[in-house]
């Protein structure tokens, strides 16, 4: 079976969103509120700039959410920007996002791991940790889950392995 997504929509209503629930679509959010929020402020109003992207309201309606940066086109290099983003609302400039609109730091992080492997039809090979699958996974120089959101985008891997082998050390 397919699995259709929308990838882009910073400004998603909640109708927009319950019509992708129920054709069974997902979600696959980038980093463009990050770095757009005034411009989308500008182009719509403050409520729709903290409220871009949507991702927390997806969530609620059961669609899968990936996340990824598009670091090759406006994003920056690496996932930690983009997953304080969606911890702290904290956008490059302007807006904050509403409160209603943050996720968890579990939420964000299986975005960009567990969803996004399952978005790519790569679930069986990566996204958890499990007999069988890959093995990526990195040593971090602080800890994620107890750290200030505000410091998340300064994370660092010590020790980085991919198939089960060191890759960066």
């Amino acid at each position: 079976p397919l699995r259709w997504s929308i990838a882009h929509l910073n400004t998603g209503s909640k109708h927009t969103l319950q019509r992708m629930a129920r054709l069974g679509l997902a979600y696959s959010v980038q980093m463009g509120p990050y770095f757009e929020t005034t411009a989308i402020h500008r182009a719509n109003s403050a409520d729709v700039a903290a409220s871009a992207a949507p991702v927390n309201a997806a969530l609620e309606l059961g669609i899968p959410v990936a996340g990824g940066t598009d670091s090759t086109r406006i994003g920056v290099s690496g996932v930690w920007h983009a997953i304080q983003f969606h911890v702290d609302g904290q956008p490059l400039a302007g807006v904050r996002r509403q409160d209603d609109n943050l996720i968890s730091r579990g939420a964000a992080l299986r975005m960009y791991t567990r969803t996004a492997a399952w978005l790519s039809f790569a679930e069986n090979d990566r996204g958890s940790l499990a007999p069988g699958k890959q093995a990526d996974f990195a040593v971090l120089d602080q800890p994620y889950l107890t750290m200030p959101a505000k410091k998340i985008h300064t994370i660092r891997s010590l020790l980085t392995f991919v198939d089960g082998h060191v890759v960066h050390d």
